[in-house]
């Protein structure tokens, strides 16, 4: 591949890593269980444990781990697009040396 199409591969990965990132965000507060409403508290302590729906916070851990996977390889992307491009280079350089 060329190194242009490494670039194109890398940003087609860090947008699906935002994409998985923001599933991953909703999945993790749809989880969340909502607290009945009390419109008088006075103390932090007063508040009822909150309650986890544990199927939708994995589904949201997992994208999280998705979208960081992703992340990476769209970096590894852009690192591999520059080392080919630098090889390139010095290749065409070693070639117009004189022998």
């Amino acid at each position: 591949m060329t190194p242009q199409r490494w670039i194109i591969l890398g940003w087609a990965f860090l947008t699906l890593a935002a994409i998985l990132a923001i599933a991953s965000t909703q999945q993790v507060f749809a989880s969340l269980q909502p607290v009945p409403f009390r419109p008088m508290v006075l103390r932090e302590a007063d508040q009822g444990p909150q309650t986890i729906e544990a199927t939708a916070f994995l589904r949201g851990v997992v994208l999280a781990v998705l979208s960081g996977a992703a992340f990476f390889s769209g970096l590894a992307s852009f690192f591999w697009s520059a080392a080919k491009r630098r090889d390139d280079r010095l290749g065409e350089l070693l070639e117009r040396l004189p022998k």
